[in-house]
């Protein structure tokens, strides 16, 4: 009876060794496709390349804070800012994983003003992202240039069910000497 009982274990550890290997095979495989609710349920934020800018335009705009879902979205969007096409997005997005997330000013007259999409903060309970912006002027004793633009800041956000919601954070900064 001790025979029988040494064997069963003996023909397991293989069997079990093997299962083993082709669960970390797959998972080694498959790690971009798999996405496990513990590991990545934070929302990031990655830069893109060429903003946030400012368009120097007559056009009247007042200003907008979009979520992208689409490239006609994104068409759209840069079109309505700049019909010329002179503003265009130089890298390649993946909306299966991520959305754009896009804010703009009206138009200023001031030099030296520009809007940037600081943070995103996490509401949980009520599944949504807020979306920090801040838009930065010069200080009121500054001289400045009067010359008509709009500011402009996209962001890729990874693609979560929550909603946006967006906040604004008025700075100032000092002269240039």
């Amino acid at each position: 009876m001790t025979k029988k009982k040494g064997f069963l274990f003996l023909s397991f550890i293989p069997v079990a060794l093997i299962v083993v290997i082709i669960l970390v095979t797959g998972y080694l495989l498959l790690a971009d496709d798999l996405k496990f609710p513990i590991f990545d349920n934070k929302p990031k934020i990655r830069r893109l390349e060429g903003f946030p800018q400012n368009v120097y335009t007559d056009k009247q705009l007042e200003k907008m804070r979009i979520v992208i879902k689409n490239d006609e979205e994104l068409n759209n969007f840069l079109n309505q800012i700049d019909s010329t096409g002179l503003l265009t997005l130089k890298e390649k997005i993946n909306y299966e994983k991520e959305y754009l997330v896009a804010v703009t000013s009206p138009n200023r007259n001031i030099e030296n003003h520009s809007i940037r999409i600081k943070k995103l903060y996490e509401d949980a309970n009520d599944k949504k992202l807020i979306v920090s912006v801040h838009e930065i002027f010069p200080a009121e004793e500054c001289q400045v240039i009067s010359d008509p633009h709009i500011s402009v800041d996209l962001v890729a956000v990874n693609k979560l069910d929550y909603q946006f919601d967006f906040e604004k954070v008025t700075d100032t900064i000092p002269c240039k000497r």
